[in-house]
């Protein structure tokens, strides 16, 4: 991911997705409750790796889409 766009994440859209359900921590928790003990931590690396991934591929597609719709025609 280039520069801006990691910039642009962790300013703008991480702060907005942190009030979605998905990223809150006691949505984490809960679903925790129903690993076993000896996966919690395996589950919880997943949880946040694919959270990572998922949004900064779903940010970084809105940007450049963004960008190619607001740039003048030839």
């Amino acid at each position: 991911m280039e520069n801006i766009h990691e910039w642009l994440f962790d300013y703008y859209a991480l702060p907005k997705l942190k009030d979605h359900p998905l990223f809150r921590e006691d949505f984490l928790l809960t679903l925790l409750e129903s690993v076993p003990a000896d996966q919690k931590v395996s589950c919880i690396d997943f949880l946040t790796d694919l959270r990572l991934r998922w949004s900064t591929a779903a940010f970084t597609l809105g940007v450049q889409t963004g960008l190619r719709l607001t740039a003048p025609q030839e």
